[in-house]
């Protein structure tokens, strides 16, 4: 399992603003996502941020963002 860098991506870093660790492995940074996708902007994404959250969805998720 591969760890992501938080502060890469930006609606990440935000929703992990309190978070010490700058680090998560890739299915907890879906578990971040979904638990704080209300603060997310979705607006703002960049490209490489929601093919990240499609990936991770795709692989821990089965396809499924439980937002």
């Amino acid at each position: 399992m591969a760890t992501i860098n938080i502060d890469k991506y930006p609606q990440l870093s935000t929703i992990c603003w309190n978070r010490k660790a700058r680090t998560a492995e890739e299915a907890e940074v879906l578990q971040l996502y979904e638990g704080g996708w209300r603060f997310i902007e979705k607006d703002n994404l960049t490209f490489e941020e929601s093919a990240l959250i499609n990936r991770l969805a795709e692989k821990y998720g089965n396809g499924v963002l439980n937002v």
